[in-house]
């Protein structure tokens, strides 16, 4: 036994291996640009965006759209709020288990902060508290309409969890799924009625549990009609019970790609009804995350597999939930106004560019000595080729020789690395993608410059070395010169 102990603790300091041989057979639909979006309570968004909106979250926005190429993240207005808020902007007495008030302060937020970041979207989430009677949900997106105007909304949901109603006292116990059909369904012919709303406009579902799983393709068949996207909840984690996951949870395989083949029924579903398949809310851990899991950099390896893990299964767009404070929160705010840049933002950054340029997922072969080192191949519509590996392995003590062969024949042409880094699993800062950092910054930019190592091939192959806790994207272009990056 001490001798099989020595032999495994010697593996590890030899480092791992992993080759990733490419194909041309495309496995996804082009990624979003805007695939890397968020969610925001909707009673924490006006202490988020602020007002006057906050320049420094403005250009956060702006870098994730400048790494995509093309649109902005889009931000979903909703959670557990939406159904304990009403449109109240004469401040009258709130009616029982109501919490927060919609008022024309929150609707110039949301109007200042298209303003300042015309690039993107929100989702508004109206409430579904009233089983007979839909009047609140119509009074809030009849102010949506009148002072913000529906150019700036990509969808509207109606009630969040709905399949959580009957256990947390929304509704009654005996609360089913015909039940929240049939109210789903008065509810979005009442806001079709008297909102204006464009039609299809609604992003159906917001399930996020068990109750109405084996309803969803029906679900979706039977209300498309109403729908412009479908969207579902979920988090591979949880702290809701006070037990908190540990980093080896939240790294292992079945934090990312059984959560994709969890849901992979219910995209093609979507699909083959024109709908969109929506990670409407999701993040590393549920109930806000856990403090030296959800916010270092162990969040971040998670975050671009689960990314990947995602689209690969054609979903398309993950929103991370999130506020000003919290555990997983990609952004935070300081108390003195300034960001608080978190790991699962370089996550969202990285991703989009690895995905720039309409990119689809592509088939590899993958041989390697640890299934907690992850690759991925993306080809954009140009024909730039990008190789992604994510190195999860927290025993692992020595870095991973990645060899990339091309779909045939010998590599030619150099390709250019970037880095995902941090001093470990667990540091919650001192993190830098391509050499730049957020650590700091006052104004949403990030500082320092641009790094991407050259890496040539020899015998026929690329080959790089990747360290435990860091991300790796080779990029091998197939456009006539360099491009400057828009964070350089």
């Amino acid at each position: 036994a001490a001798l099989l102990v020595v032999l495994a603790l010697v593996v590890t300091a030899l480092g791992d291996d992993l080759t990733v041989t490419l194909s041309g057979r495309v496995e996804s639909i082009p990624v979003a640009p805007n695939f890397a979006s968020f969610s925001y309570e909707i009673s924490s968004f006006v202490s988020m965006a602020g007002t006057p909106t906050k320049p420094s979250f403005v250009q956060l926005m702006e870098n994730l759209r400048a790494c995509s190429g093309s649109e902005g993240p889009t931000l979903r207005l909703g959670g557990n709020s939406a159904d304990v808020s009403w449109w109240n902007p004469d401040h009258l007495p709130r009616p029982v288990n109501i919490t927060y008030d919609i008022t024309e302060v929150d609707m110039r937020t949301y109007s200042a902060f298209l303003a300042a970041a015309p690039h993107s979207k929100l989702v508004i989430d109206t409430s579904m508290y009233r089983a007979k009677n839909a009047s609140w949900a119509v009074a809030h997106l009849q102010a949506v309409q009148k002072y913000v105007g529906w150019a700036g909304i990509e969808a509207v949901e109606i009630g969040n969890e709905c399949d959580l109603f009957f256990e947390n006292g929304i509704r009654p116990p005996s609360f089913n799924y015909n039940d929240y059909a049939s109210q789903f369904n008065m509810y979005a012919a009442a806001i079709r009625d008297n909102t204006g709303m464009p039609q299809p406009f609604v992003q159906g579902g917001t399930f996020c549990c068990s109750a109405f799983n084996s309803d969803i393709e029906s679900y979706i068949a039977q209300y498309s009609h109403w729908m412009k996207t479908f969207s579902f909840h979920t988090y591979p984690t949880s702290y809701c019970k006070g037990v908190a996951p540990s980093v080896y949870a939240l790294l292992d395989n079945r934090a990312t790609a059984y959560r994709a083949d969890y849901v992979r029924a219910w995209v093609q579903a979507a699909r083959q009804h024109g709908l969109d398949f929506v990670m409407g809310e999701t993040n590393s851990c549920s109930c806000g995350g856990v403090t030296g899991v959800s916010d270092v950099m162990a969040s971040a390896l998670w975050g671009v597999d689960y990314m990947f893990s995602l689209a690969h299964v054609n979903v398309s767009k993950a929103n991370f939930h999130g506020g000003p404070h919290g555990p997983y929160t990609p952004i935070g705010y300081n108390a003195n106004g300034t960001p608080d840049v978190r790991p699962l933002y370089y996550a969202m950054l990285a991703f989009s560019e690895a995905t720039a340029g309409g990119a689809v997922i592509v088939n590899t072969t993958v041989a390697t000595t640890n299934d907690l080192i992850r690759a991925w191949a993306v080809r954009a519509a140009d024909g730039t080729r990008r190789v992604v590996v994510v190195h999860k392995a927290v025993n692992s003590t020595a870095a991973c020789a990645v060899t990339v062969r091309p779909e045939s024949g010998a590599a030619s042409a150099p390709g250019k690395l970037v880095r995902l880094a941090a001093a470990s699993f667990l540091s919650k800062y001192g993190l830098t993608w391509a050499g730049q950092t957020f650590d700091g910054t006052t104004d949403g930019r990030p500082s320092g410059q641009r790094v991407e190592e050259p890496v040539s091939p020899a015998g026929g192959v690329w080959t790089f070395h990747l360290a435990p806790g860091t991300v790796a994207m080779l990029t091998l272009s197939a456009a006539a010169g360099p491009r400057a990056h828009p964070l350089q």
